[in-house]
């Protein structure tokens, strides 16, 4: 008899449609459930103390005024792209152009006379205005268009390229 039954559970087994097997819909439920809670955690804005919050955003004069100093005449053929200061006080410039693009170094070059400048760049005594003249120069390879520059901390210049995508990282110790 038990051989019957043996013979009899395989061959219905062999006939019978295939049934796929489920997981449980608790499981399931508790799958979907618990990735929507670790996406709505990673993705949910964190909150801020008040006062860092205060301290990370900048003052509204610092961007809807300024006030000019001084107007220094440079050199005209240079398509100047960005400009910066560093660390130490040196201003950068980036100049662009295919065949013309470089990185500047710029220096404030006082007026002939020794006298002292007036708000406008020029000596009371007429000796003549200061300018800005180039102290450095890195000149880029004509295959390359310079744009923007950045200088960053720990005496680094970074120099974005237009088309080419590429960026340039220099040293700029003093």
């Amino acid at each position: 008899r038990t051989r019957a039954k043996v013979a009899r559970t395989q061959a219905y087994a062999k006939n019978a449609p295939a049934r796929r097997a489920r997981a449980p819909l608790g499981l399931v439920l508790l799958a979907v459930l618990g990735t929507a809670l670790v996406f709505t955690v990673a993705l949910w804005p964190r909150a801020q103390p008040a006062a860092e919050a205060r301290s990370a955003r900048l003052p509204a004069a610092y961007l809807s005024s300024y006030r000019l100093l001084e107007a220094l005449p440079r050199d005209p053929r240079a398509f100047t792209q960005g400009l910066c200061v560093d660390e130490s006080g040196r201003l950068w410039e980036s100049v662009g152009h295919y065949g013309m693009s470089e990185v500047r170094r710029l220096e404030r070059e006082a007026p002939p006379s020794a006298a002292p400048i007036d708000g406008a760049g020029e000596s009371p005594a007429g000796g003549g205005a200061a300018r800005l003249r180039i102290a450095e120069r890195l000149p880029l390879s004509s295959e390359l268009f310079a744009e923007g520059i950045g200088c960053m901390p720990g005496h680094r210049l970074l120099q974005l390229t237009w088309r080419e995508g590429v960026v340039l990282e220099y040293s700029a110790t003093p």
